[in-house]
């Protein structure tokens, strides 16, 4: 169940309330991340595409492991939401936008902007603010947090608006200097990587210069000194803008997902694909198969493979559409092309092996939310209402709703006939019981 906008603004002053007046130590920040997590799935505004969730992580890790502080951890989402924002909260997780990803106009820009967040994150930017503030700051992040998940700027203004009213010039003040902080690791970030520094600057000038972008504004304090210090510091670069392949089409494949329209693009590869991937989620899989035999011509891309497996899957050409998954497999999408090619067994009467090929992957990879859900859902078609429930589970707790997983763990319990899965339920259930009942202490 969604909960509403009302009940995200309240829920996070809840748990900011109770948990933010404790000393932030490793397991208080953990409890934090954790209630951002839940707060997250719960809402309803984790974009749950395994492509451009993917994606996001990738580049996240890929810029963490050259921060300052890369054992920290971290996480990183796309939501659904139209404003040009973003946000680092508690033990790493980090959330961007489909707003901000379609303001960026090249990976670069992208990666910059998730340097920037990942700085405050390698930095203590959070705890290093709530060590110099009173209790009345639990409520300015609570409703932060709360403005930021909500997608609507005007409610989203409002929110803001009431919790900032006291004290706000000495708040933002505060919170300049860690963006300035956060700008000086990122730039550092982004010139031991493969993208040019300035996409920093360049997205923050054109950020600046644009009143519907006050969102951003609001929750990362910027002025021209920054953006012109910037662009000076880095305009001699000899580093291009990166425009990978993988961004463009994440780019189109979310933006027609969430506008059921065709992005404004000149690029032939991304027009052909964008055709190609909006006939197939209207179904008409003739057309989709015909755009795909030009895109085909255009590229060979780990994600067009992806698109071309998933086509012909409807198509019923099962051997086809597997060889597509192996080369994006090859490629470097492995989760990617796991999940897709499960769906294609299932689609081909193949449901058994659509299992064991996603199991496999699980019991070996560090997998999503969505792998879990998926093989939940391909138990419950095979009538295995006990791995059903014990799969469904495991994405609960990945998305930190510890309760609800419970829930399904003593069901278990209750009706399995399988001893084995019993004994690992049993072990799973008082693991999550305990580790509840610490979250609870500490709370």
């Amino acid at each position: 169940m969604k909960i509403t906008k009302k009940n995200i603004f309240f829920s996070v002053l809840i748990f900011s309330s109770t948990v933010f007046s404790q000393v932030i130590g490793s397991l208080s920040e953990k409890i934090l991340g954790d209630k951002t997590i839940e707060t997250l799935w719960s809402s309803g505004t984790v974009i749950e595409d395994i492509e451009a969730q993917k994606y996001i992580n990738r580049i996240g890790q890929e810029i963490s492991a050259l921060s300052s502080n890369p054992e920290k951890n971290y996480l990183f989402y796309f939501l659904n939401n139209k404003s040009v924002n973003a946000f680092a909260s508690w033990n790493g997780v980090m959330a961007y936008n489909s707003g901000l990803f379609f303001f960026t106009e090249n990976e670069s820009e992208l990666a910059a902007v998730v340097a920037h967040e990942v700085s405050h994150v390698s930095q203590d930017h959070l705890s290093r603010f709530l060590d110099k503030k009173n209790n009345q700051t639990i409520y300015l992040i609570g409703g932060l947090l709360s403005s930021i998940l909500v997608n609507d700027p005007d409610a989203s203004s409002a929110i803001l608006a009431s919790t900032i009213a006291n004290d706000i010039q000495n708040q933002i003040n505060f919170t300049r200097e860690h963006e300035w902080e956060a700008d000086h690791f990122a730039s550092e970030i982004l010139l031991k990587s493969k993208y040019n520094p300035i996409g920093l600057g360049t997205f923050f000038q054109r950020l600046i210069n644009r009143d519907e972008n006050k969102e951003f504004l609001r929750t990362h304090p910027l002025n021209i000194k920054r953006v012109s210090d910037n662009l000076a510091r880095f305009s001699k670069s000899h580093k291009e803008s990166i425009d990978s392949t993988s961004y463009d089409l994440i780019k189109a494949k979310i933006f027609i997902d969430l506008n059921k329209n065709l992005i404004e693009e000149e690029n032939e590869i991304i027009k052909t694909y964008s055709k190609a991937y909006k006939f197939f989620i209207e179904k008409n899989y003739e057309e989709s198969s015909y755009e795909l035999n030009k895109l085909l011509a255009l590229s060979n891309s780990a994600h067009v493979n992806i698109l071309a497996g998933r086509i012909h899957s409807k198509l019923k050409n099962i051997q086809k559409s597997l060889e597509f998954f192996e080369r994006a497999y090859e490629d470097g999408l492995r989760e990617e092309s796991i999940y897709y090619k499960s769906i294609a067994l299932k689609e081909n009467g193949k449901l058994l092996e659509g299992i064991s090929a996603l199991r496999t992957f699980i019991k070996l990879n560090d997998s999503s939310v969505l792998s879990y859900e998926l093989l939940s859902e391909l138990y419950n078609l095979k009538n295995s209402s006990d791995k059903s429930q014990f799969y469904k589970a495991e994405s609960l707790i990945k998305q930190r709703r510890f309760d609800e997983a419970l829930v399904f763990f003593n069901q278990i319990l209750v009706s399995t006939n399988n001893k084995n899965l019993y004994q690992v339920v049993e072990s799973r259930l008082k693991n999550l019981e305990d580790q509840i009942s610490l979250y609870k202490k500490v709370n």
